[in-house]
This record gives C-alpha cells, structure tokens and sequence, in this order.
C-alpha cells in the first residue's frame, strides 16, 4: 500500500507543499509543523538595555548596533506576515461558520413552524380572528363614561370597510380561510364613480359573490343608477344600510331606487344622511326587521333647515336618531311606541313647551338625547335611564324637573349642556338618586359674560356643591354618583373651592349607603374652540385630589364633546 504524501499549505506564500522538506521550497519560510515565530510573550523581554535607551531617546545608534535592529525589525515582519496569514485562515472559516449557522438555524425555523400552535387552530377560530381584524374600530371613550354599548351603526371610512383582498395574498392557507369564509366580505363600500367603470364593476362582483349568503353591511354614497341591477340582485340579504348625499347629482330624483321596495328581508340598521334634502322613494315602510334608524350626521348640525322625511315602519323601530321640526319629532314618537333609544334633533332655534298637557308615553325608552330641553314636556319616559338635556339655562330648569316628576325613573346617567348652574338646578338633582354620571357643561353665549356679574351666579354655584357635598351629619343629592365630568366657569374663587371641597367630600365618605367617587374630568368651558390652557389654581387642587386617590384630570374641551358625543 502506498502512503498517501502528507500535505500541508504554507503560512507565508499559501502554496501547498509536501509536510517536508521543513522549509517552503517557494518562499524559503518554515512549515507551520515547525515551530511558528515567536508570537506571544513581552516584546520589550527580548529587547537589550542598550536599545531600550534608544526607545526612549533621540540618540542616533552605533554602527554596531544597526545590524541587531535590523534584524529585529526582520523578526517582527515575520510573525507579522504569521499572524495575517492566520487572521486570514481564520475569517475564511468564521465566513464559512457563520453561513452554516444561517442555514441550520432557517432549517430549524421552518421544523419550528411545521409545530406550531397556530397550524392546529380551527378554520372557523381564524375566520374569527380575520373578521375582528376586519372590522371597524370604535375608540373606547374616556374612563369617566359608564358602561354602555354603540348607540347607532357608525358610518366608516372605506379603509375601515375594505374587504380582506389582502389577507388572501399571505399565503396559501390564509386564501383558502379568507374565499372559505363568506362573511369577511360582507362590508361593501359602493364605488363613487360617475362613468362605467369595468374594473370596479368586476371587483365589486367578485367580492359579493365572494359573500355568497352572508347578511350584507352596505355603505353607498352618493347613489347613481350604474349600480342598480348588481345592488338589486343582492339587495334581499342586507343587514344595514348606510347612504350618504352630499351633493345633488346629475340623475335627477331618486326615483331610480323604486324597485328595492318589498326586498329588504334582512335589513336592521338604516343611516341616511341627506345633506341637499333630495327627496327618496318609499322603500324602507316595508321592511320587517328594520329596528335602527339614523337620520342624521352623527353630530347634530344645522346644515338644513328643512330635511326630507322618510317613509319607515315606525311601529318596529327601537333605536332612532334624527332632526327635524318640532312638530315632525312629535308625530314621528307618537308611532315609535317601541323606542329604547332616541337622539332628537331639531332644526329651529326654538322649541314650544307643550301647553297641552299631552304628552307622549315611550314606556320602553331607556336613553334619550333631546337637544332642546322645553321638548321634553312632550314626553313621558318611565323606564328611562340615560338623559341629555341640551340646551339647559336656568329658565328652563322647571321644564326638566316636571318631566323628572312625571317620569319617575331610575335615571343613571344625566348630560346638561349650555348648563347655567342656578339655584334650580338643586331639586332637580334631589329627583335622582340613583345617578351615577354627571355631565355639567357650564359654557354660556357670549352676550352672557358681562363684566357686571353680580354674586347671584357665584352664590348659586356655592349652595349646589354645598348640596352635593358628602356629610355625617346631612344626607346630600346624587349619593352614589361615581363619574363626573364639569365644564368650568369659575368666577371666583369662592366657587373653585366649593367644588373642590364637594369632590374631596365624596371621596372621604365613610358611610355604609353612600358611593365613593372614583372619576373626575374638569374643561374649561370658556376655552371652546381655542387650545386648552394650563390654570394654576386649578391644576394644584386637581393634583390634590389625585394625592388622594381620586382619578381626575383636567381636558381638553373639544375631547370632552367627544366624550358625550359617544355616550350618546
């Protein structure tokens, strides 16, 4: 057997030689199976004294001496050219290392996966997980609001409404959850287009069928005729129904959407929102599920003085907001005898308290918004607890405590907006007991703020908190109020410290039937539509309540009307 010839690679030159002869026959450098250069060790050890002077000096050296430098600097590019060599083996191999490290740690990555516990979920669970995704999201009001659900179906973005095109692009698994799922396409958004448009019209198609029998959330705004006979072909499984116009177009009446009539089985949720008035068909009377009805922006404005009305099973429906006149809201509540929940609106400055006597009974409203307080004399709620009375000076404080009387109610939550805080405001709070949320916006037209106020307000203000301040030796209004949220006015600070002493009052409370306050917001009400400013005096007393426990804080007047714009 012949031996195989050892071979090994030279440190200097990298020429690949024979083990032996000792010397690289190349460069003439030893083999690394000889002893390498001296590469570790103290360098200054095998340096002489004689030219350790020279170190340290500007001395030039003796003749004699030139040779033995040299030859030390010759000895230390040798192990110089040594240690690049290695350096050089060295990064080839950690390079080598490292890419193998890469791989073998993706091939685990990817066994990994083959394990996982999201392989093992159910269909449905994943299903479930894209819709939530899907779905559009509603900001969780601020901690001072009580708990309480969506009042009426919001009208989203078509960002918040996109069907789940992009989900279907993951992977292969995600795209068979998402076509196997007919509900995540379910939200259709009508393409504003003014012009046949295949495209659209194309994903429009696909997406519907897509839906296959799922019950339809539809948002079309602006409604124009190319889309009537693909909206008219799947128009019996619609769920809710959001149109808003915002301008007239050049179609003319709406007279187009004549052959919906008859075909919303499904529909629950109706929005409209019809800012030129164009008149619409009658084509919602017959709808046997309908129950939610929106006839307005979700903010009341103002931008007509005469909406169209709307032709609708009033008898069924249990949620409803809109505006119109006075007389309109009357006669659209004297047919909604099921109604649990109502924002009315009215597009007159202006509204007569009934002198009649003849109030309207809703024996199953539980929240109402009113946004005239003399409109409440025309209703009778018994079951009612959650009540926003706008526009509340002090002239009509009578009209809420007779409707508080004639409706003797649980009432939990109570909203007081354009809130002049009188001396009525007392046996009004006396007539709820039970209240646990409390709005006060104290903010008041400018024709009101007059450099002449006289200490009637002021002393108003004194005796309402004074009335509501937690005593051992006195009962005191509202006693299980837990949230409330004020828009200040202080005039002096005879009031500030009234209010102050009020919340500290109800924090302290040490008595078994009486419930300790746990949230306070205060804005400023005279700050509206300006940003918030930073009050000294307030913000010390605020922070004291906070030493003690209380969760109060001061906001912005903007975030405040958002706040009781969700509750209600």
């Amino acid at each position: 057997m012949v031996n195989a010839i050892q071979t090994i690679r030279c440190w200097k030159c990298r020429t690949l030689r024979a083990a032996s002869p000792p010397n690289c026959w190349s460069c003439g450098a030893f083999l690394p199976d000889r002893s390498p250069p001296r590469i570790f060790g103290n360098i200054r050890d095998t340096v002489s004294p004689d030219l350790i002077d020279l170190l340290e000096s500007n001395n030039p050296p003796l003749e004699s001496e030139i040779p033995s430098i040299r030859a030390i600097i010759a000895d230390g590019e040798e192990q110089l050219e040594y240690l690049d060599a290695q350096i050089q083996d060295m990064e080839v191999t950690l390079a080598q290392l490292i890419c193998r490290h890469r791989e073998i740690s993706e091939h685990v990555r990817q066994h990994h996966a083959i394990i996982s516990p999201i392989r093992s979920l159910p269909a449905e669970l994943m299903c479930e997980i894209f819709a939530a995704a899907l779905s559009s999201y509603i900001p969780n009001p601020l901690p001072t609001t009580p708990p309480h659900k969506p009042l009426y179906l919001p009208i989203p973005d078509e960002e918040a409404y996109s069907p789940p095109w992009h989900l279907a692009q993951v992977c292969q698994s995600w795209r068979r959850y998402a076509l196997s799922y007919p509900r995540l396409w379910s939200s259709v958004v009508v393409p504003r287009i003014s012009s046949t448009n295949c495209g659209a019209y194309n994903l429009m198609n696909t997406q519907l069928l897509r839906s296959a029998n799922a019950s339809l959330n539809v948002h079309w705004p602006n409604p124009i005729p190319l889309w009537l006979d693909l909206m008219l072909a799947h128009c019996q499984r619609w769920r809710t129904l959001s149109i808003s116009i915002r301008y007239l177009t050049s179609y003319g009446p709406l007279d187009w959407l004549q052959p919906f009539k008859g075909r919303f089985h499904r529909l629950e949720r109706l929005s409209i929102d019809n800012r030129p008035s164009q008149p619409l068909p009658d084509i919602f009377s017959t709808s046997p599920n309908l129950r939610h009805v929106s006839l307005s922006p979700k903010m009341f404005i103002t931008y007509n003085c005469h909406p169209t009305p709307v032709s609708l099973p009033w008898g069924h429906i249990t949620h409803y907001r809109g505006m119109f006149a006075p007389s309109k809201q009357r006669r659209i509540l004297e047919s909604a005898h099921k109604l649990v929940e109502c924002a009315l609106g009215f597009n007159t400055s202006q509204v007569e308290v009934d002198r009649a006597g003849s109030p309207i009974s809703l024996p199953c409203l539980r929240r109402l918004r009113s946004e005239r307080t003399t409109f409440l004399s025309h209703l009778t709620t018994p079951t009612l607890e959650h009540l926003w009375a706008g526009d509340t000076p002090p002239q009509y404080m009578p009209v809420l405590l007779s409707f508080l009387t004639r409706s003797p109610c649980a009432l939990q939550t109570l909203v007081l907006t354009d809130c002049r805080i009188c001396l009525g405001l007392i046996p009004v709070l006396e007539q709820l007991p039970d209240l646990t949320y409390l709005f006060i916006d104290s903010y008041r037209k400018a024709d009101l703020y007059e450099a002449d106020r006289d200490a009637t307000e002021g002393a108003a203000i004194i005796a309402v908190f004074t009335a509501m301040s937690m005593s051992d030796a006195r009962s005191c209004l509202c006693p299980r109020l837990i949230s409330m949220v004020y828009g200040y006015d202080f005039g002096d600070g005879l009031s500030r410290k009234s209010f102050f002493n009020m919340a500290s009052s109800r924090l302290n409370s040490t008595q078994n039937d009486r419930v300790c306050f746990q949230h306070l917001r205060l804005f400023n009400s005279r700050e509206r539509g300006r940003p918030a400013t930073n009050h000294p005096a307030v913000a010390s007393v605020v922070q004291l309540l906070r030493d003690e426990g209380l969760d109060a804080g001061i906001s912005d007047p903007l975030e405040c009307d958002r706040l009781v714009e969700r509750l209600f």
